[in-house]
């Protein structure tokens, strides 16, 4: 991963396994395919899911509910379900499923 250090401004490469950001340090890890929305990085499990929702509403577009959740108290991520059917998760646990994408 890499770590920017806001207070030097300058970039490190890390070789460790475990971020351990500071003070004024943002910590980026290379972990596959995500997606980035409102300021926050959700990273994509194909055939997961999350467990516990944090509401009963479905949403029909991912942005939709990545927007959702990132306003929401509790959030923890999104669940894909199936085609246009996004719910908000309030855990990340996980279980296989088949068909569903874990965010």
């Amino acid at each position: 991963g890499v770590t920017y250090n806001s207070k030097t401004k300058k970039f490190s490469l890390n070789s460790g396994g475990t971020p351990h950001p500071g003070k004024g340090s943002t910590v980026y890890i290379k972990s596959g395919k995500s997606v980035t929305y409102g300021g926050k990085t959700w990273t994509t499990k194909t055939n997961t899911k999350l467990s516990g929702y944090k509401s009963t509403k479905t949403y029909t577009s991912l942005k939709a509910a990545l927007k959702a959740c990132a306003s929401t108290s509790g959030c923890k991520g999104v669940t894909k379900e199936g085609t246009n059917k996004y719910k908000i998760n309030s855990s990340t646990t996980t279980s296989s499923v088949s068909g569903y994408t874990g965010y």
